[in-house]
């Protein structure tokens, strides 16, 4: 962390900095701050971390089933945040809605106020209320994303 300093306090982490601040005076990582966003991930960094870690990946992909002795792509996100190898970037990317968070979903989606969003679900709506807000959802994304982009065609 000493040779990554200002990676890890940069002003684009914003309040993220305090956790980072409290947790400095132990001795090793005790944990990291996982926003559910896409990450960039560098492709040698993957295959780095894939051919380090072969056989636990060859038990990984060779099982129909998860289990907590399982590894994922979060190996490579905490490598990669481990040995430095990585931008800091804007807490303000993205934000994160629940679909009775509707309204403000299609604020952000008709002002383009972050570069990302995801919507989860939530276990309070009814299968009508949930068909009803998609509806309405695919509704807004037709109109703001008139246009097929470059990988639809």
């Amino acid at each position: 962390m000493r040779r990554h300093f200002f990676k890890f306090f940069h002003p684009a982490n914003g309040i993220l900095n305090l956790y980072t601040f409290l947790l400095l005076f132990l001795p090793k990582f005790t944990r990291f701050f996982d926003l559910h966003y896409p990450y960039s991930l560098n492709k040698s960094l993957v295959d780095n971390v894939i051919n380090e870690n072969r056989d636990a990946y060859a038990l990984t992909m060779n099982s129909r089933f998860r289990s907590v002795n399982d590894i994922s792509i979060w190996l490579v996100r905490y490598y990669s945040l481990v040995t430095g190898f990585f931008s800091p970037r804007s807490v303000h990317f993205g934000k994160i809605y629940n679909l009775t968070q509707f309204d403000k979903m299609i604020t952000d989606i008709d002002f383009c106020k972050h570069k990302v969003i995801v919507i989860n679900d939530d276990e309070s709506i009814n299968q009508e209320q949930f068909e009803n807000i998609t509806k309405k959802m695919k509704n807004h994304f037709n109109i703001k994303l008139s246009k097929k982009s470059q990988f639809e065609k």
